[in-house]
């Protein structure tokens, strides 16, 4: 709206060039603003360039509507591309619904591990691989120290030889 309004060099040509973005995608963007409808019949990759657009806009509820259209597209294949795409996008959601997918099964986390898509997330975004494998096995409670451990043996130890109380120590 302010290119059009101001004196900027849109309003003067009555044209706004958009540069980095599918033209299709951007159509399909103005298409929703006007009717509130998506193509149902978009391919993945149509999906996929109208969520970047969508994003760039910071159009909401067409996000919501592509990250579900991709949601229901997830094969072990692309999990790994479209996790780098939530967390790069920061589409919380979307980014759960991945790790879901991917560790919903074993034999799921293995069949991703041995994709092209995987190999590209390990090597671009290492921190995904380590959130993958703490979804999938989560990491155990901390156990106490062996320091911990050495000062409540010593304390005990001193409760029973001496009149020492509780008020001289606190648990760790």
């Amino acid at each position: 709206e302010a290119m059009l309004s101001s004196s900027m060099r849109e309003q003067r040509q009555k044209k706004v060039v958009v540069k980095d973005l599918d033209p299709l995608a951007v159509r399909r963007m103005l298409s929703f603003l006007y009717t509130d409808v998506v193509d149902p019949k978009l391919t993945e990759n149509e999906a996929t360039a109208l969520l970047e657009v969508a994003h760039r806009y910071e159009i909401t509820s067409l996000v919501d509507i592509c990250v579900c259209m991709l949601s229901g597209w997830l094969t072990e294949e692309n999990v790994a591309d479209y996790l780098m795409l939530a967390e790069h996008a920061e589409l919380m959601n979307f980014r759960q619904t991945c790790l879901e997918f991917i560790t919903s099964s074993h034999s799921r986390l293995a069949e991703v591990q041995t994709t092209m898509a995987f190999s590209r997330l390990a090597e671009k975004r290492p921190q995904l691989a380590v959130d993958i494998l703490a979804k999938a096995i989560p990491p155990a409670k901390r156990t106490k120290s062996a320091d911990e451990w050495a000062v409540r043996e010593l304390c005990n130890v001193m409760r029973k030889t001496t009149e020492w109380d509780n008020d001289h120590y606190r648990d760790p």
